[in-house]
């Protein structure tokens, strides 16, 4: 089961033939439908070291002003959409160089995801193979986990933070949502 993130509502694929629109609460915070656990650890640990400054330039495609953007998954760009959603993005190597891999989704399995842009590393597995991450959402965290379906120790990467994961997840991420 996938869970996708468009605005303010949240969208469940049970199958590419199924779909199950689940509309945020009036007056709640915006969500993302998650895949994982019951409950979000209450207080998670930093996934990254934040980086200062702007972010990297042509790192991120942002949706102008009326756009629509793009809510593919898996395209090959981190995106941030005009309307706040966004990419959260993995990179090959430290300091966002090498491979990138983006996900508008959760994930509970970057076993079975590959980086997709030119550069270190193409081709190779997401999981356990990333040094850096940005999160292109402007209202949404993530949850970074060491194992898959959501399990082992969690990390928090906040909204539009970016930077170089911190020693327990470098290469160590397995899966991960947005909440």
């Amino acid at each position: 089961m996938k869970r996708v993130k468009i605005g303010l509502c949240s969208v469940v694929t049970a199958s590419a033939l199924a779909l199950a629109l689940a509309p945020s609460p009036a007056g709640a915070a915006t969500t993302a439908a998650r895949t994982g656990p019951a409950s979000t650890p209450a207080s998670p640990q930093a996934a990254v070291v934040p980086a200062h400054g702007p972010v990297p330039a042509g790192t991120v495609k942002i949706g102008g002003p009326g756009s629509v953007g793009t809510y593919d998954h898996q395209d090959g760009a981190c995106n941030s959409l005009a309307n706040g959603d966004g990419d959260f993005c993995f990179w090959f190597s430290t300091n966002f160089v090498g491979s990138l891999s983006d996900f508008f989704f959760s994930d509970s399995n970057l076993g079975n995801n590959t980086f997709l842009t030119p550069g270190l590393g193409l081709g190779a597995v997401v999981a356990n193979n990333s040094e850096s991450a940005l999160n292109a959402d402007t209202r949404l965290s993530v949850l970074v986990y060491t194992g898959t379906n959501f399990t082992g120790t969690a990390g928090v990467v906040r909204p539009r933070q970016f930077g170089n994961f911190n020693a327990t997840f470098v290469n160590n991420v397995e899966s991960f949502e947005f909440f």
